[in-house]
């Protein structure tokens, strides 16, 4: 219920539009390329005990894919930002392809951006440092 005066105009009424559906992935990588690409199934949420069931299985697959190397890993998912997709089978054929589509340069590249990031963190002791 809602007053307001005889002489004002009608509420107006809005369309009601689902939310956009938005598919989850996670990405790590090193300087050699991908090592484990993983999607959020819908209705599924990041907590710990996902995050902890994803680390197991990232720790699995290093054991297989880099054995016997020290790697820095990139996690990352920031591919998808501003991308618009009809339905969740586009989303992961769209990643994949993109993730095959990068040289092991941009890998490494990244890698090297994220030591010098570490760096410039402890020499300013923690404070916030912009890119």
């Amino acid at each position: 219920m809602e007053y307001r005066h005889k002489t004002s105009p009608s509420p107006r009424k809005f369309k009601v539009v689902a939310s956009a559906r938005k598919v989850l992935f996670t990405v790590f990588w090193d300087m050699e390329g991908v090592v484990q690409m993983e999607f959020l199934e819908q209705g599924q949420t990041v907590n710990s005990e996902r995050y902890i069931s994803t680390l197991r299985a990232l720790k699995l697959r290093l054991r297989r894919v880099r054995r016997d190397k020290d790697s820095i890993l990139q996690h990352d998912n920031k591919y998808l930002k501003g991308h618009h997709y009809d339905n969740d089978e586009e989303v992961i054929a769209d990643v994949r392809r993109w993730c095959r589509g990068q040289s092991s340069e941009f890998f490494a590249n990244g890698v090297r951006q994220r030591v010098k990031r570490w760096r410039l963190c402890v020499d300013s002791d923690g404070d916030y440092v912009e890119k």
